[in-house]
């Protein structure tokens, strides 16, 4: 959820369900696999989270 509200790199990501019709549970645990795929990508090549790198 704090990714949801805080932060801008996944914003455009939550518009796109939203415009699909997607309901807040289901974009909240999209939300949350999208946190644990760059948790593990930042783990995996030791780097820090950049905001940038993972807007799409």
């Amino acid at each position: 959820m704090g990714l949801w509200l805080c932060d801008p790199a996944t914003r455009p990501a939550v518009a796109r369900l939203r415009a699909r019709g997607k309901p807040a549970g289901i974009i909240a645990c999209a939300l949350a696999n999208r946190a644990n795929r760059i948790a593990f990508a930042m783990v995996r090549d030791q780097v820090a989270y950049d905001p940038d790198r993972w807007s799409s």
